[in-house]
């Protein structure tokens, strides 16, 4: 699995390999996994805007 760096003063970079997402986040080395994502959700994340505002809106507390 790679990363893709995004544009956000948030989140360094994702990634997606077989159903799960990867966030990388700037203020924090370790690489948080999020199972049962579709890869047309990473695209939506990918091509956001403001991945940040991504993260909040539709990801944060949302995956355990």
């Amino acid at each position: 699995m790679s990363l893709i760096q995004v544009n956000s003063s948030c989140v360094a970079a994702i990634g997606y390999e077989n159903g799960t997402l990867f966030v990388l986040f700037h203020d924090n080395p370790k690489i948080y996994p999020l199972p049962n994502v579709s890869y047309d959700f990473f695209q939506e994340f990918l091509n956001s805007t403001s991945p940040g505002a991504f993260w909040n809106r539709y990801l944060r507390g949302k995956f355990k």
